[in-house]
């Protein structure tokens, strides 16, 4: 066997040691070569502190060329920033569907485009007010409550250490130690007790809210590596604001208009969309019923919200009047042929790509974050549009994207059918394989539009 290296016996010293680590997963040293990357992490070892009582973050004032760890301490519970909600276990929502009843107005005006755009408002506000004031607030420290037997314990030990520091003799100190380890093993068993408790009320399945695969997710790992990123004058963003806006350049530049039509084909096509011909039946209006059947059979209440924090299941909490609401605000975008502008926005999320060096900007997935309401009205428009694009054949019958029963499968089965039947005909067959660079993020810019 070769020579164990520096980090393995490090790794292995701190086992039998019984020593942890602590780090933020960020690089410490930054070379000035821009060829080299900064894959130097830094971490801090400790014995017998709480990871509930301390906190890690970076120092980016560089000391020649690395950066520094600032390691907090405290005798409290840190709390650590959580990503906000409009609602928790503890939500009443008989209380949240009292003060949607109460403080929604049903019976505005939703004549033009001005008009849509403050009753989306006026929903998101209402719905927001009603979650925050039917759910209380468990964002205070956490204590904990002692039993009579551990209190008592505790108590004899401090008074058997008081009496030790006072005289100094040997048997006091002995019988000192006795207590320590004493309560030290009753509070192990304590511990071992109360995990085995919560090990056998775990479960998969949807009736515990799948409490074991939330459990495993609160295991401690490993920290996770948090990768430089280099920005385009070829130094590091090493805060996170510098990788904010390193993102949101290379972002702009992405989410561009495709212009291909020259400016008489634009004006052509403005003034035909402008027309008063009626080229088709208005697109059917929703209803009550319909609206209700798709929020309860069409939208996931566990999906991640968009910057509204109004997910699949407030919705599904919604009394009639809300469903109302929401059915007359559909029929408005349809009779005005306007979308809210607060739908377009999103939150965007960056995943890297399998394979890709993680330092580039190219290397990221861009997912956006929408709003369920409007992920809502367009399962419902597309119901509408569907029906249109089958009675008239729009769709060519080579095209499987966006389709329903079409899968990848059965592409290549009916390419590879072609290539046979050509191959039986004795006949050439060509095909043409087309790998379009960053074609997710240019789809993704083009459709926004």
């Amino acid at each position: 066997m070769g020579q164990r290296t520096v980090g393995c016996e490090l790794a292995n010293s701190m086992q039998c040691t019984g020593l942890t680590h602590i780090s933020t997963g960020e690089p410490i040293y930054w070379p000035s070569d821009s060829r080299k990357l900064p894959d130097l992490i830094g971490f801090c070892v400790c014995k017998g502190l709480p990871t509930s009582m301390v906190l890690v973050k970076p120092c980016q004032e560089l000391f020649f060329d690395h950066s520094l760890l600032l390691i907090e301490l405290d005798s409290l519970i840190m709390l650590r920033s959580k990503n906000p909600r409009l609602y928790n276990k503890s939500t009443d929502w008989n209380v949240f569907r009292s003060i949607v009843e109460e403080t929604l107005n049903t019976n505005l005006t939703l004549k033009n485009s001005h008009d849509i755009e403050s009753a989306v408002e006026h929903f998101n506000i209402t719905i927001q007010s009603a979650a925050w004031r039917s759910t209380p607030n468990t964002s205070d420290t956490r204590t904990t409550q002692l039993d009579r037997t551990t209190s008592d314990m505790l108590h004899e030990k401090r008074k058997l250490r008081r009496i030790w520091q006072n005289t100094r003799q040997p048997n006091d100190k002995k019988r000192l130690n006795e207590a320590t380890k004493e309560l030290k093993d009753f509070l192990a068993q304590r511990k071992n007790e109360q995990i085995e408790s919560y090990l056998l009320n775990l479960s998969p399945c949807e009736a515990t809210d799948y409490s074991l695969w939330k459990a495993t997710r609160k295991l401690n790992g490993p920290t996770p590596h948090v990768p430089p990123i280099k920005m385009n004058n070829g130094k590091w963003a090493r805060s996170d604001c510098e990788k904010a806006n390193t993102f949101a350049n290379h972002l702009k530049a992405t989410f561009q208009p495709y212009h291909t039509m020259s400016a008489e084909t634009d004006i052509e096509v403005e003034h035909f969309l402008n027309s008063p011909y009626q080229l088709d039946k208005p697109i059917p209006k929703t209803t009550y019923n319909e609206v209700k059947w798709f929020l309860k059979t069409k939208i996931n209440a566990n999906k991640a919200p968009g910057y509204d924090l109004i997910t699949g299941k407030v919705l599904q909490e919604l009394p009639e009047a809300g469903v109302l609401f929401i059915t007359q605000l559909f029929n408005a975008i349809i009779h005005c042929d306007h979308f809210p502008a607060q739908w377009k926005v999103a939150q965007i999320t960056l995943i890297q790509k399998p394979g890709k060096p993680p330092e580039l900007v190219t290397s990221y997935r861009p997912i956006s974050l929408l709003p369920v309401l409007s992920k809502l009205f367009e399962r419902i428009l597309l119901k509408r549009i569907n029906k249109i694009i089958h009675h008239r054949s729009l769709y060519p019958h080579h095209q499987f994207g966006f389709r329903n029963k079409h899968s990848t499968i059965e592409q290549i089965n009916r390419v590879y059918q072609y290539a046979r039947d050509s191959m039986e005909a004795k006949e050439y067959c060509t095909a043409a394989f087309i790998d379009m660079t960053q074609a997710f993020d240019s789809l993704a810019s083009r459709s926004s539009l």
